[in-house]
């Protein structure tokens, strides 16, 4: 089968850009479209800020949900292998296939033939996010304590705060009652320092989630408060509840 090129008109439906002529090499096309309707949207996705290129794959075979993938699983090893799994259960799709989809993918993206307000996307990646964000919130958790515990002296009584330090530990009464008896603030700064997580909206959603479980006191903005670690010394902090339990439990 020879590599002879289709050119074609786009028809727009359901809020795609203006159609653009595609260039679909013709084995290229057979391979990809016999079997499945690829979409290429560009959404926002929970590991990246802005909006990125999203695949939706949906067969022709059989009442199967839409597949939902970043276009950078289809060039990573170890998320091929998931990928081609999930398509063999929901399609016919044979793993020496998917250079042909990478290929179809880019012609779609030269062509800038975007799907739009994909509402099934919008209610996989929230179903997604909720699961990964509950396994990010413990693994961040746990961090949190370990370090707390593991270096107490970066974490003075609130007051004696140093620049070279973490945070503070609250030891008024008035504090614990508020916070608990084993809480700290923990500097906005020091804590990206340790968490190493770029993405702002990631962050925000694992925060959230800690919230919600009781172990972070959230403030107005992004979570944090403005908290006063020493005399004339106020800055963007994060307040948590430490539970030493998650150490030997290894959840919440």
């Amino acid at each position: 089968m020879g590599n002879q090129a289709v050119k074609e008109q786009v028809i727009v439906k359901n809020g795609v850009l203006p159609p653009q002529d595609i260039q679909f090499p013709t084995d290229i096309k057979k391979a990809v479209e016999s079997d499945w309707k690829v979409e290429l949207l560009l959404e926002e996705h929970p590991d990246y800020e802005g909006k990125v290129s999203i695949v939706k794959m949906t067969s022709k075979w059989g009442d199967t949900s839409p597949t939902y993938r970043l276009f950078s699983d289809f060039h990573d090893k170890k998320e091929q292998k998931e990928l081609t799994k999930e398509l063999v259960n929901k399609g016919v799709f044979y793993p020496d296939e998917l250079p042909a989809f990478i290929k179809y993918v880019n012609c779609l993206k030269r062509a800038e033939l975007i799907t739009s307000n994909d509402r099934g996307y919008k209610q996989h990646i929230l179903g997604t996010s909720e699961l990964k964000n509950k396994a990010e919130a413990d693994r961040v958790y746990h961090t949190i304590v370990e370090h707390v515990i593991e270096n107490g002296s970066a974490f003075p009584a609130k007051g004696e705060y140093k620049d070279e330090n973490d945070g503070v530990r609250f030891t008024d009464e008035r504090d614990k009652a508020k916070y608990g008896e084993y809480s700290i603030a923990f500097e906005a700064k020091k804590l990206g320092e340790l968490l190493e997580i770029k993405n702002k909206i990631k962050m925000n959603s694992i925060l959230g989630e800690l919230a919600i479980r009781g172990v972070l006191f959230p403030g107005s903005s992004e979570n944090r408060k403005k908290v006063t670690l020493r005399q004339g010394n106020a800055r963007h902090s994060y307040i948590f509840k430490i539970d030493e339990s998650v150490l030997t439990k290894g959840g919440m």
